[in-house]
């Protein structure tokens, strides 16, 4: 937040801000990686991630795994989100049955 003086907090205590842009509401989320749903909703811990791709990979639909870098704009897809947008088409990132597991296990 000490980057972006005018953001907005929406989630802070999970890394999340919006950063208001030429009329928009960017989203800003750090690199993490989620532990555990006891209440099949909020993660019971989280963990900073080093990599775009591995952080992609904690969300839900491969729509809203699609990042921008804040610095040339270009879209980072490492889940076919862009081609499922085109499709209109909203998919998974995660087979149902691992997160079930994932979910369940905690």
């Amino acid at each position: 937040m000490r980057l972006f003086p005018e953001s907005i907090e929406v989630g802070a205590q999970f890394g999340v801000i919006l950063i208001p842009r030429d009329g928009l509401k960017v989203e800003v989320a750090t690199f993490r990686s989620d532990v555990g749903y006891r209440d099949g909703r909020h993660p019971d811990a989280s963990f900073t991630r080093r990599t775009p791709q591995e952080d992609v990979q904690r969300r839900d639909f491969t729509i809203n795994g699609l990042l921008m870098r804040h610095d040339t704009g270009e879209v980072l897809d490492f889940v076919d989100g862009q081609a499922d947008l085109k499709r209109k088409v909203i998919r998974a990132i995660a087979s149902p049955t691992a997160v079930s597991r994932k979910t369940n296990s905690a």
